[in-house]
């Protein structure tokens, strides 16, 4: 008699996947998360303070954009890591900067500065020529009081984090009021010493609330959608920057210089530690990871990169539902 082959039974299957899968919605495999290693430091010029902040890469040139905040300039790099020249200088003339704290690159070819001390938004050229600006100082729509940051959508609006006053301002590519949203507190839509912004690919405006350790995400109106905690993972971070790549994984610049990386679910997926306390950071189409900020006894200091593990397995419960079905 010929041997049959009995399938596993169905029922002893049925119970075993329930199972794991809450075991794995209660115990997230990522319990410790990828550490990031450094791969380069891009040195920064003599002519350079040890205070870099906001960062830009032009992929067409291969050019790299960095604000010195205490150097009052905007500096250039090759994205080999050779130091192109620099334009700026402390002042309030067009051209001038007062603690730069963030340049972004528009669809259009120019550049944007948030000049944090001179409650502006400065427009250049690629080459560094003054175009515009627009902005000015106090709490109406349209001013400011220290716009430390800045991020730019797919449809070109603007949005300006105007830290001390604790709100987020729209604006137009010209620089038309649109709307604002925010308020000082820590209620979700509120910020405490919010530092870092930018926005995914879904159009989420995403907030690295600094003194409430979390990640707030709005919509381009500023309805809130959700808030991501920076320290409730078994990693602390506290995000003065953030950062999301096209995966949608928001990466955040730690101030103490612990630094983490988030998926689109919350959990954190990467790690690393940074010889600056860190304030800005980018996430390159290359895969590779800048960080800037104020460093105060690294032996080089610059633009520190870091390696990006490919792939960054999201191991969320969502995750390995997906998997089992």
């Amino acid at each position: 008699m010929s041997s049959r082959y009995t399938p596993p039974c169905p029922r002893s299957t049925a119970l075993v996947i329930p199972l794991l899968v809450s075991l794995f919605a209660l115990w997230p495999l990522d319990a410790r998360a990828v550490q990031l290693e450094l791969v380069r430091t891009i040195p920064a010029p003599e002519n350079a303070s040890r205070y870099l902040t906001g960062m830009a890469i032009d992929e067409a040139t291969h050019t790299m954009y960095v604000a010195d905040r205490h150097g009052h300039q905007v500096l250039t790099f090759d994205l080999d890591g050779n130091y192109l020249g620099a334009w700026g200088g402390l002042g309030t003339e067009p051209g001038q900067f007062n603690n730069p704290g963030d340049v972004e690159l528009t669809g259009t070819g120019e550049l944007l500065v948030a000049d944090w001390m001179n409650h502006r938004i400065q427009v250049f050229d690629l080459a560094g020529n003054f175009l515009r600006q627009w902005g000015s100082e106090g709490t109406g729509p349209g001013q400011f009081h220290s716009p430390v940051d800045l991020a730019i959508d797919a449809s070109g609006f603007v949005y300006v984090l105007d830290s001390y006053l604790s709100r987020v301002q729209k604006f137009t590519s010209s620089g038309d009021y649109v709307l604002a949203w925010g308020s000082p507190g820590s209620a979700h839509g509120e910020f405490q010493n919010a530092t870092g912004i930018d926005v995914d690919a879904e159009g989420h405006v995403v907030l690295a609330d600094q003194v409430n350790f979390r990640l707030e995400y709005f919509d381009g109106s500023g309805t809130y959608l959700h808030s991501t905690p920076t320290q409730s993972t078994g990693i602390t971070c506290q995000p003065a920057g953030v950062s999301v790549d096209a995966d949608g994984r928001a990466f955040c610049a730690g101030w103490t210089g612990q630094s983490a990386a988030y998926d689109a679910d919350g959990q954190a997926v990467a790690e690393w530690t940074t010889p600056c306390w860190a304030v800005r950071v980018l996430a390159g189409q290359s895969g590779l990871i800048y960080v800037t900020g104020w460093t105060l006894t690294a032996e080089v200091h610059g633009i520190y990169v870091y390696a990006l593990p490919t792939p960054v397995q999201s191991t969320t419960w969502s995750a390995v539902k997906r998997l089992i079905d």
